[in-house]
């Protein structure tokens, strides 16, 4: 998805505003072709505040003549190819480690062993209840991936 605005700017000054709007949201700029467009990387995979608008992202920033003045174009490339398959394969790991271990808690509970059938059986419903949790958050973040673009261009004059 796409985002994009009109802006009564011209292009070398509308890219000017983007760069430093950009830079004082603490992206890094990975490329930029003056004045036609920006590379950035925004967010971070390790953070408190663990929400779409904060998860690492890449964003390009096109910007092109228009009668009006500059049509700026945001497309969010989300970290579906590398995170998305590394949280894929730990939800399906947790998923197999639910079964094992749901497993082994009836074979220890059928020999006596009731406090570690106990213990198994809570890291099994662990397990069941994460991989659900990560898919759902999976899907809000794809949802809202162009947030940050969105709220970069509105201010935008």
């Amino acid at each position: 998805m796409t985002v994009e605005k009109i802006s009564t700017l011209k292009i070398e000054d509308a890219f000017k505003e983007v760069e430093n709007r950009l830079l004082n949201e603490k992206c890094k700029i990975i490329g930029k072709n003056f004045p036609n467009s920006i590379l950035v990387e925004h967010g971070s995979l390790i953070n408190w505040s663990y929400s779409p608008k904060m998860i690492l992202k890449k964003i390009n920033f096109f910007l092109t003549q228009h009668p009006e003045g500059t049509k700026i174009i945001g497309v969010t490339d989300f970290p579906t190819t590398v995170e998305g398959i590394v949280v894929s394969i730990l939800c399906i790991i947790l998923l197999f480690l639910g079964i094992i271990e749901k497993t082994i808690a009836d074979i220890l509970s059928g020999q006596g062993l009731s406090p570690l059938a106990t213990l198994y059986n809570a890291i099994a419903i662990i397990c069941f209840i994460m991989v659900p949790i990560s898919i759902i958050f999976e899907v809000i973040f794809y949802i809202k991936r162009d947030d940050f673009a969105k709220e970069l261009l509105k201010t935008l004059p």
